[in-house]
């Protein structure tokens, strides 16, 4: 199998590419050139696919892949911009080339938000609702490319993930807005009540579910990548205090509720479970 990655230089793809790399030939692309000479047997291929439109169709360019993993993704986490809206057309037109030009496996990044403001356990066959421009986006982009299944033969994985945390996640989220108030020193970690039901994974345990959704090279659809451990904002903080020893009190309601989620939400994980263990 050869693989192109799509969003190298991201939080998930810089980890899916430590899952991938001693297993299949890896071609990576992303924007940024700090990510040309950081991995050993990996081609590099200097891409952004929101100016270089007449790449949109060099199949040749990308070492002729037979699987794509697309991460790539613009203006996170900016939620509600419009953005979101107006890039979809140009993700469609890459992928939409690709699979003409040969491309047999189709692996694509999609979003809990994609489910909008339902409450308790979100399953794959539910009806989604979203009302952010990113999730509304996502969807868009999912429907157009299950459609184009009907006129091209091509595996699809719509991976639809929730909460991930870990190392070298970016600002603004509230692991490395905690890791700050750590490094900086601060007495207290201001956060909201906390007492919102969501649903957390280590990037290290996402990273080595998509690679054993990859390995199966299936029409797999779509696949929440999920714990179905329902756990409130403030206990999956205080953990992360217990187990890394930090030093720090929690000053909870500083900050508002999100008003674009539900109060209690997390994801089915059965089909995941399912897949993996076959």
């Amino acid at each position: 199998m050869k693989i192109l990655l799509t969003g190298s230089s991201g939080f998930l793809g810089c980890n899916l590419i430590k899952e991938i790399k001693n297993n299949y030939k890896l071609i990576i692309t992303s924007r940024y050139a700090s990510s040309k000479n950081i991995y050993d047997n990996i081609i590099w291929k200097s891409y952004d696919l929101f100016s270089e439109r007449e790449k949109f169709y060099d199949y040749d360019y990308f070492e002729n892949p037979d699987t794509i993993i697309h991460f790539a993704w613009y203006n996170l986490p900016n939620y509600n911009s419009n953005v979101h809206i107006d890039q979809v057309d140009q993700h469609y037109f890459f992928l939409e080339s690709m699979i003409k030009a040969g491309v047999k496996n189709l692996f694509v990044l999609g979003t809990c938000q994609e489910y909008g403001m339902q409450s308790g356990e979100l399953s794959e066959d539910m009806v989604v609702k979203p009302i952010t421009n990113y999730g509304v986006a996502k969807n868009n982009l999912r429907v157009k490319l299950e459609t184009l299944q009907k006129n091209y033969s091509f595996n699809l994985t719509w991976i639809r993930l929730f909460y991930v945390y870990g190392e070298g996640q970016p600002e603004g989220t509230i692991w490395t807005s905690l890791q700050n108030a750590i490094m900086n020193n601060e007495k207290t970690f201001k956060m909201s009540i906390g007492d919102q039901i969501r649903d957390y994974l280590p990037i290290s345990t996402v990273s080595k579910s998509i690679f054993g959704l990859l390995k199966k090279n299936q029409d797999l659809g779509i696949v929440n990548i999920c714990s179905n451990q329902p756990t409130s904002i403030v206990n999956i903080v205080k953990e992360w205090i217990k187990e890394n020893q930090w030093k720090i009190e929690l000053e909870l309601g500083y900050y508002p509720k999100k008003d674009y989620e539900p109060f209690g939400f997390w994801g089915s994980n059965k089909k995941m479970l399912k897949i993996l263990s076959i």
